[in-house]
């Protein structure tokens, strides 16, 4: 694994840390909602639970309506174009 590669696999997973909060392994509704309403707010952006769980179905791949790392790091990949 390059510098790069190392670098990017951090920040996605402190990213991932930021958000479960419970530290349980996996970002559930409660926290996905509450850290995507702070993310949008801090951008003058408002949005409805229903609007981020729908966003959340679109990562969670196998529908178990929690996010996990894996799914995260599939999910960051495609914001940022890596496909590795």
């Amino acid at each position: 694994m390059d510098v790069n590669q190392e670098l990017y696999e951090k920040l996605v997973n402190e990213e991932f840390d930021k958000i479960d909060i419970d530290m349980n392994g996996y970002i559930d509704a409660s926290e996905f909602i509450a850290n995507l309403k702070n993310s949008m707010k801090g951008i003058g952006i408002e949005m409805d639970d229903s609007t981020i769980e729908e966003h959340m179905k679109t990562i969670d791949l196998n529908n178990d309506k929690k996010i996990s790392r894996e799914e995260y790091k599939k999910y960051f990949a495609s914001l940022v174009g890596k496909n590795d």
